[in-house]
Formats: C-alpha cells, sequence, structure tokens
C-alpha cells in the first residue's frame, strides 16, 4: 500500500508549515526530498522551513541550488534574502 502519494505529503507539510509545526514540516519534506530530489517544490518549502525555525545555515544551501535553477523566481529570492538578514541579526 505504501505512505501518502507525493502531492499528499506536500500538502500535509504545507498546512504544518503554515501552521507553525516546522519541525513535523521538515521531516516529512526531508523524506519527500530523499525520495524525489528533483521536486523544487519541496525543496522550496524545506528551505523556508529551515529559515522560519531559525536554521539559516541548513537553509542557506537549499536558496543556493534552487536559485541556480530558477534564477527568475521573485518570492524564491525574497526568502533567500531574508534568510541573509534574519542569519546577520543578533537577538538578546
Amino acid at each position: 500500500m505504501g505512505g501518502p502519494s507525493a502531492e499528499g505529503a506536500y500538502e500535509e507539510a504545507y498546512k504544518l508549515a503554515y501552521g507553525g509545526d516546522t519541525k513535523s514540516a521538515q521531516a516529512i519534506l526531508e523524506e519527500l526530498v530523499s525520495k524525489e530530489p528533483k521536486n523544487k517544490q519541496a525543496k522550496e518549502l524545506l528551505a523556508r522551513t529551515f529559515s522560519w525555525s531559525g536554521q539559516y545555515d541548513k537553509a542557506r544551501p537549499n536558496f543556493n541550488v534552487l536559485l541556480s535553477q530558477e534564477k527568475d523566481n521573485p518570492s524564491l529570492w525574497i526568502a533567500a534574502v531574508k534568510n541573509e538578514i534574519y542569519a546577520g541579526k543578533k537577538y538578546p
């Protein structure tokens, strides 16, 4: 039988991520990307969840790979730039 479809897994991860449960979303997305390494949608959401959870160094290489493939994706550029801004901030 197997688990949920790739699309179903992505949708579940999306709901979790935007609901604030980035850790659970990351687990689903990491498994999805390992099974489907060319799934750019899953890779982008994974990079975003790393950034949202303060894992800027994990987000950076993911954004870099995606940007090398999608140079004309403005929302991806914005997310990558925000990742760098947040990475540089020092909070008390």
